[in-house]
């Protein structure tokens, strides 16, 4: 039963195209028009007047509608052909990317070193957001085709695809202004490494279209650090700091104190670094985010080593090291050898 009804609906399909319906409703409403005429309900002025043309309006405006249904049903049975098709072919019906895909490509396209651990976490994230948004399509105008495409490029590292697909979504007015901010966004984060004066304008956008949305004001002031640009960055870390505090959102809060350390420390501000470190740490542990309190162990070592105080260095970058093993994070453990190494 459940297949004839599925059988049923696939031959009623071509019936439900626009053309079509509007074809029989041209086709039922000239023989009404006819049956109006000779029972006489139209005024005789109106008829004496206009019988010969409401005769060939009526015989033309048949032949119309039929014409019409005819398209119709031909433009229905074209698109289901061609979608079968694709179908067959593997195209539209390729299952969506899983995540374990995406983390591969993430890490293709992450560079081998970065010496910001906190950085590189919130890009896997950023890089994976915008991997992942060619795996669902949403907010890009593309084929499925063309989105496997971006795909299977970006798994070999050549982003130009990828990029072309998001700058082409950012500038589509039909989009709503969240889904152009995060067109953006996405933009920003694939172009970080290779192209971070494009990633600080992308990012730059998405904040003045979403002005409340911290993770783009975040990378913003990453690529304004990066970038030199320090009084950029103190700037759009306390807008986050400030998103944070308005949505009691301890994180964002830990990270932006973590992210502000970082930018007085480069001012060469020893004491406002270590506040801002001590503050982040102290976040993290009330949060029990083990990989937060690692990264911040390890800049106030950084710190304490700039001071010249050795012992407390090492102290620290133990400390990040104890939880670094007990993460099984080897990126954190390499970084955490060197800085001993270097003490």
């Amino acid at each position: 039963m459940k297949s004839l009804t599925s059988n049923f609906a696939k031959l009623t399909l071509p019936f439900k195209h626009p053309l079509v319906l509007i074809g029989f409703a041209i086709m039922l409403l000239f023989p009404v028009y006819d049956f109006m005429l000779e029972q006489g309900l139209m005024s005789p002025l109106a008829l004496d007047q206009g019988h010969a043309a409401g005769q060939s309006i009526s015989a033309s405006g048949f032949w119309l509608g039929l014409l019409l249904v005819i398209l119709g049903i031909a433009r229905q049975y074209y698109t289901l052909h061609a979608a079968a098709k694709e179908t067959d072919l593997g195209i539209e019906q390729r299952p969506v990317t899983d995540s374990a895909r995406i983390s591969d490509i993430v890490q293709t396209l992450l560079p081998d070193h970065h010496q910001d651990l906190q950085a590189r976490d919130e890009q896997i994230k950023a890089l994976t957001e915008a991997v992942a948004a060619f795996s669902t399509g949403h907010g890009i105008d593309a084929s499925r085709s063309e989105l496997d495409a971006a795909l299977d490029a970006l798994a070999q590292g050549d982003t130009a695809l990828a990029r072309d697909l998001f700058i082409k979504a950012a500038q589509n007015p039909m989009l709503q202004v969240e889904e152009t901010a995060q067109a953006y966004r996405n933009l920003g984060a694939l172009v970080y490494f290779d192209n971070p004066e494009e990633a600080l304008q992308a990012y730059r956008h998405a904040t003045q279209l979403e002005p409340g949305n911290a993770e783009s004001w975040n990378q913003l002031g990453h690529l304004s650090r990066r970038a030199g640009y320090l009084n950029d960055a103190i700037q759009a870390y306390n807008t986050v700091l400030a998103l944070g505090e308005q949505q009691a959102d301890q994180q964002v809060i830990a990270c932006s104190y973590g992210n502000l350390g970082l930018v007085y420390q480069l001012l060469g501000d020893l004491y406002f670094a270590t506040d801002f470190f001590i503050k982040a740490l102290n976040l993290h542990a009330a949060l029990g985010h083990m990989e937060g309190m690692a990264n911040q162990y390890d800049n106030l070592g950084n710190v304490y080593l700039i001071r010249g105080d050795l012992n407390q260095a090492m102290e620290y970058y133990r400390s990040s090291l104890r939880l670094d093993e007990e993460l099984g994070h080897n990126l954190g453990m390499a970084q955490d050898y060197h800085n001993l190494g270097v003490v």
